[in-house]
């Protein structure tokens, strides 16, 4: 790479001598009209003044020692010799007026010596020890106004004083070619400084915006550089400081030395090297110092100073290109572009360098070489920057990435840290709540056991104790209520609230803190108030707080709540004639931990969050709460409730969580069951033995006989071993199997009903709760509990096991005792191996029939209903004299009517016997044959008077005809009559009746799509076809049954389309009463229909196996159609 370069070095610099070279040497200047413009390299004459002694008229006596220039542009390099120059011109020319140009601007003194007729001299100075309006001519090189007559030779003289490089580049102009080659020069020169002026803002921008040093070191690299560069081409001199001589002839050497020492920081910047190359940091940090050094230099000696400064520039160019091209060389990307830059800079400083040293000629590539390749540099140092600021943009981007990713993953801790400290707050309540429900219900066992045998102060002391037991226990549930409420993990249950029922429940439940105190609880609302949107028990918790407070603050006078509606709120006042509050109290009296001045006089306990939440429970709501109050007067407070656009609203439940003291209040129990229940044995499970001692004291108090266990295993163990037990109550964290484990297993084996599971914890959160009825918990407590709701959930779980065990009871129906003593292993086998499924269905039975019993009310309701109004309207029309008390139509309306009440009733009658097993039944052994021509057949003649097309078909061979039913013939007669007489009633037109016998075996294989569900059938078949059976079909082609009402049809009081539009005067039992008839038989029946094709009834009718055949003769009867 670096023999590459030094050849390209070495090619410009041979182009650029052989150009300087090609010249041809002229004698005396010849001026003509086809040329306006000569360079006057090859046409003069040089001598050297080295003590600078010489005068004109010494020159004019030494004419023959000046030597001609035969070498290019005369370049002396930095010496302390004057030179002269002579030339002749000789105009031959129509031209005139000439400008003689020296275009190098540093000259300090140059003199133009010009011969006249007589022989003396006309004498001329510039340089740049003159200011520059003494100047012939306003330009920023040298230039002289020279009057040249046609045809004559004219001599001239020039002496050239410098400090700095004695460059000797004269030019003859014609003055306009002079004005237009000067245009031309400030254009290029504009573009040139309007390129750095651009780049200087552009990057003094981004500087500002980007805040990289880098930026600013280059906007006062380039501002330097550009200014050693105005110098140089005498601008500045001419533009800038016209008078400060002194400072213009510095100024050169003041600009490069500051180049170069911001150069150097720059280049620290930029490539980093204290980072990347630290030997060259150290070095570059000396450099800048030695920068420094010779701008003091230069305030004494201007030589010295610019040998420094054109010594360390090369030095400079050496070392930066260096350190940049080994950055490159370790990996740093931008360094590629700011190497190339300062390889361009380097070759432009060291051309410009060896010319002005006079190693090379001065050429324009050599002269302007320095300019151009910084030109070059500063688009490659602002490429290189940019291409810095994209990879410090890549890195950045790649930082926040990963510090994204870091915050993401912070996020995900805190998240988890959250979690932690919500499953620590849950545990720690846990463990709170145990030690509280141990003191608190041991202090209450003892307290209710001996109370009557105990002393005052004893009495006193455990009632204290109480006391502080609750009143900690509500503490921590004010404080588990905070958090909640504060991480919104509350979600309210809203529903229709009556305002007026709510408010009287707390009002009761606070009337005993009351009692030692001249207070007054009134309750002014009224009942027209609509009620409000809200969840019950947060409700009372609202009303709870508010009117606790009102208590607390208030000893004599009265507490109101008092209530009214506006638009869709509805607004409650709690108000009190209390010790009031201040106008600080008001302002801080909802903030969290804060009491007011009232009850820190008074010692008040409390941790300052009853308000707190009370507001968040109403702002929850969609309500909002407000206080008015002042000093000594007494307090009230609003709060807005959303009304709810519903009128009906659910009873209210006493579910106040008490969240202040409690001193003294008794809550009373008593049964809500009509069943009276006798004391059962309960099962209670814990590891904590406190708790344990706690339940085994309320339990036994009570008469209940009670079992302890200590770990989920035993209690398996216990129940494994046929305890029995009538209920089991379980703490959820115990130690082997938790309560929810234990739970599910006991399911697997009872039901709800056979053992009923109360989940006692002090884990409360909403989780929890579904989990312990999810693993099949019958009940949910959490601790600590007070008593008297213990001993009302147990008491209420026994009564439901016991009324679930009476109805069974009374649904088992036991024929015969001694066949169930015969039969008693068999049946215990069968009772142990099917229990827990016999038990679950015997439930849905019940749940079933209670179902049904409330359906078959609201019907029996309706159906009685309409008639009984239709005959209230007769006789009050009668009554009335509207109409006539004799008139037929209407006394045979009436008649119709009771006759349908009748039947009503009968059927009820009827089908209530069918359900509860309760009718007699008259079993007969009848053929088949018998059946068929004793039932079926008769039902020819009544098909016909209704003109009916009657077939009756009969499938059966002979020897079939003696296979015996056992039926009850009346009310087999009753079943076949409603079926066929519904088929009549539902068929018109050309209807057609037809009624199939067919043995079970030959309708089982036509009918084998009957195995599946088809939506045109009633109900899913369970009949095998190895069974024998008679299968009884009545068919029609009437409007058939929509599927959708085909499952219902054998429902109570279920009445066809058809029935409920023409009120054929049916009762909707006719088919519920047909279907017990026949499930009574041990048979089936069923139904098929598709809308439009008709419908088929088929009953299925067990064969008597054990019987003997009946002998009959046969007979053929004729088919008419088939349908199967």
């Amino acid at each position: 790479m670096r023999k590459k370069w030094l050849a390209i070095f070495l090619s410009i610099l041979l182009f650029l001598i052989i150009q300087s070279n090609v010249k041809t040497t002229h004698a005396m200047l010849k001026l003509d009209e086809e040329q306006t413009s000569y360079d006057m390299t090859y046409e003069m004459e040089l001598l050297e003044d080295a003590d600078g002694n010489l005068s004109i008229n010494d020159i004019v006596a030494s004419t023959d020692k000046f030597a001609q220039n035969k070498s290019g542009i005369p370049n002396f390099g930095y010496t302390d010799s004057n030179y002269w120059i002579h030339f002749q011109l000789n105009n031959t020319s129509q031209l005139e007026e000439w400008v003689l140009e020296i275009e190098y601007p540093p000259h300090d003194s140059i003199t133009l010596f010009e011969q006249r007729e007589d022989g003396s001299f006309k004498q001329r100075e510039s340089g740049d020890h003159l200011s520059f309006e003494k100047r012939d001519i306003n330009h920023r090189n040298f230039a002289f106004e020279l009057d040249i007559p046609k045809g004559e030779i004219n001599s001239y003289y020039l002496r050239i004083d410098s400090q700095g490089s004695m460059q000797l580049p004269l030019k003859l102009w014609e003055e306009d070619t002079f004005s237009e080659k000067s245009q031309t020069e400030y254009i290029i020169l504009g573009i040139y400084y309007g390129l750095a002026a651009v780049m200087i803002l552009y990057n003094l921008f981004l500087f500002f915006s980007l805040r990289l040093r880098s930026y600013i070191w280059y906007v006062l690299f380039i501002f330097c550089l550009v200014f050693t560069h105005l110098t140089l081409n005498g601008l500045a001199f001419q533009f800038l400081w016209p008078e400060s001589m002194w400072w213009n002839n510095r100024a050169i050497v003041f600009f490069i030395a500051a180049s170069q020492g911001l150069a150097l920081l720059f280049v620290k910047s930029f490539l980093n090297t204290k980072v990347h190359a630290p030997n060259m940091n150290k070095f570059f940090s000396v450099f800048a110092v030695v920068q420094l050094i010779i701008l003091m230099i230069l305030m004494v000696s201007y030589e010295n100073a610019l040998s420094l400064a054109i010594g360390s520039s090369v030095l400079l160019v050496i070392s930066v290109l260096m350190t940049a091209g080994l950055c490159w060389k370790r990996g740093y990307r931008p360094a590629r572009y700011f190497f190339v830059g300062w390889v361009i800079f380097l070759i432009g400083v060291l051309i410009s360098s060896l010319a002005d040293a006079g190693i090379i000629p001065i050429t324009f590539y050599t002269k302007y070489a320095s300019q151009m390749g910084s030109a070059l540099e500063i688009v490659l140092f602002s490429l290189a920057l940019a291409d810095k600021f994209n990879v410090l943009r890549t890195e950045k981007e790649r930082a926040e990435r990963k510090s994204k990713e870091s915050q993401e993953e912070a996020v995900k801790q805190l998240k988890r840290a959250n979690s932690l400290k919500d499953e620590f707050l849950a545990n720690t309540s846990h463990e709170l709540r145990t030690p509280l429900n141990g003191i608190i219900g041991i202090a209450e066992s003892m307290y209710d056991a001996d109370a009557s045998r105990m002393s005052l102060p004893h009495k006193n002391n455990l009632s204290m104790i109480i006391r502080s037991g609750k009143r900690l226990s509500h503490l921590v549930n004010d404080l588990l209520d905070f958090s909640k409420l504060k991480h919104k993990d509350i979600e309210l249950e809203c529903k229709p609230v009556q305002l007026n029922d709510a408010v009287q429940v707390v009002l009761s439940i606070s009337e005993p803190f009351v009692k030692n105190k001249d207070v007054t609880l009134i309750n002014n609302l009224t009942g027209d108030l609509p009620f409000v949107l809200a969840d019950e028990n947060r409700l009372q918790q609202i009303l709870y707080n508010l009117i606790g407070n009102a208590i607390k603050f208030t000893d004599v006078g009265s507490i109101t709540v008092s209530a009214y509606s506006i638009t869709e709120y509805v607004i409650v006042k709690v108000k009190d004639t209390g010790v009031g509050m201040t106008a600080e109290d008001k302002a801080s009296m909802f903030c969290e931990f804060e009491q007011g001045q009232a009850a820190k006089n008074q010692q008040q306990g409390g941790t300052g969050l009853g308000l707190s939440i009370t507001k968040k429970l109403v702002e929850l709501h969609g309500g909002a709460i407000s206080v008015e109050s002042e000093l000594s007067k007494g307090t009230t407070v609003h709060v807005q409730l959303p009304t709810s656009t519903e009128s009906k609203a659910a009873p209210p439940s006493v579910n106040v969580p008490l969240y202040e003291e409690i001193g003294g209040l008794s809550v009373d129990y008593t049964a809500a069951s009509v069943v009276e229940v006798g004391k059962g044995k309960i099962l209670i499970a814990d590891d904590e033995p406190v708790n344990i001692q706690v339940l085994w004291n309320q339990l036994t108090q009570e008469g209940y006989e009670v079992t302890t266990a200590y770990d989920g295993e035993e209690v398996l163990q216990r129940i494994d071993a046929e305890e029995t037990f009538d209920l089991i109550i379980l703490d959820v964290m115990m130690p082997k199997k938790s309560g929810y484990e234990v739970s599910q297993t006991l399911r697997e084996h009872y039901t709800l009903t056979e053992l009923p599971i109360l989940i006692l914890t002090a884990r409360n959160q909403l989780e929890d709760i579904v989990t312990a009825f999810s693993a099949g918990a019958n009940d949910y407590l959490s601790k600590p509990c007070y008593k008297e709701e213990l001993l009302a959930r147990v008491h209420t779980l026994l009564t439901l096991e016991q009324v679930m065990e009476e109805a069974v009871e009374q649904k088992e129906n036991l024929h015969d005792v001694n066949e169930q003593l015969a039969s008693l292993n068999k049946e215990l086998e069968n009772r142990v191996k099917d229990r827990t499924t016999e038990l679950e269905r015997k439930t849905n039975e019940l749940l079933k029939m209670e179902k049904s019993r409330r359906h078959l009310l609201s019907n029996i309701s309706h159906e009685l209903g309409t008639p009984m109004t239709s005959l209230q309207g007769y006789v009050k029309a009668m009554m009335d004299g509207i109409i006539s008390s004799d008139d037929a139509k209407y006394l045979s309306l009436i008649y119709k009517k009771v006759l349908f009440i009748d039947r009503l009733i009968q059927d009820l009658y009827d089908l209530s016997k069918l359900e509860a097993r309760q009718v007699s039944f008259r079993w007969k052994k009848i053929s088949v044959k018998q059946f068929i021509y004793e039932f079926l057949l008769p039902f020819r003649t009544e098909a016909e008077s209704h003109h009916l097309w009657f077939s009756l078909e009969n499938n059966y061979d002979y020897p079939a005809h003696q296979e015996v039913l056992s039926v009850d013939t009346d009310r087999l007669e009753q079943v076949m009559t409603n079926i066929i007489y519904n088929a009549m009633k539902h068929s018109d037109g050309e209807a057609q009746l037809q009624i199939t016998v067919t043995p079970s075996t030959i309708f089982f294989s036509h009918e084998e799509k009957y195995y599946t569900k088809d939506k045109n059938y009633s109900n899913e078949h369970y009949l095998e076809s190895d069974h024998r059976n008679l299968i009884i079909g009545v068919h029609d082609n009437g409007n058939g049954i929509a599927s959708d009402s085909l499952p219902f049809i054998f429902d109570r009081f279920f009445r066809g389309e058809s029935s409920r539009t023409t009120n054929d005067g049916s009762t909707g039992l006719g088919l519920a009463i047909s279907k017990e008839i026949i499930e009574y038989h041990g048979g089936e029946i069923w139904a098929k229909s598709e809308k439009g094709k008709g419908s088929s009834f088929y009953i299925a009718l067990p064969l008597d196996t054990d019987a003997k055949k009946i002998n009959t003769t046969p007979t053929k009867t004729n088919c008419f159609w088939r349908d199967m």
